[in-house]
């Protein structure tokens, strides 16, 4: 089958058991990432599919793709990025906290961004902020898509240009 592949080197858990899931599944099928390549249309290299079960947490299309290319559970892996790319995100937030004040301020913020507690446009911006990084902060392209069209055609969440700030 080719060579052996290097250990996962994870950031966290949900990482590791994202890439540790995504190996499992090209084993199961008995391919080669030349293969999967190649069932992906080209669409990612095999060099980019073999990156993406290394540990870092790679891009939902790359994952898909994945899942695709090895007929796997697409909501599992859906799943298991979302964990990863929240975990990462969570990791980052708490690297400028001193470790006994990561759970106070995990708290807090959670407190803070409750959708109940939205009165300015500050506080709407943290809570969707919040919002998506629980959802594994999609693209703002893939939030496009997912709010759907007015019945006039147009999006229901303007374009990034309209989006701008100052």
């Amino acid at each position: 089958m080719g060579r052996r592949e290097n250990a996962v080197a994870a950031e966290t858990k949900q990482a590791k058991a994202l890439a540790l899931w995504l190996r499992d599944q090209r084993e199961r099928r008995g391919l080669t990432y030349a293969a999967m390549a190649r069932l992906t249309s080209h669409q990612f290299t095999a060099s980019a599919l073999s990156r993406g079960a290394s540990g870092r947490v790679p891009s939902l299309r790359l994952v898909v793709a994945f899942a695709t290319a090895c007929d796997a559970d697409l909501d599992e892996a859906v799943r298991l990025w979302k964990a990863a790319r929240k975990a990462r995100e969570e990791r980052r937030r708490q690297a400028g906290f001193s470790p006994e004040f990561r759970d106070l301020a995990r708290s807090v913020r959670s407190v803070l961004t409750h959708p109940a507690l939205v009165d300015t446009f500050g506080k709407l911006h943290d809570v969707m902020v919040e919002m998506r990084a629980r959802q594994g902060q999609p693209s703002l392209g893939e939030l496009q898509k997912l709010a759907g069209h007015n019945p006039n055609g147009s999006h229901r969440l303007p374009k990034r240009d309209c989006c701008r700030v100052g």
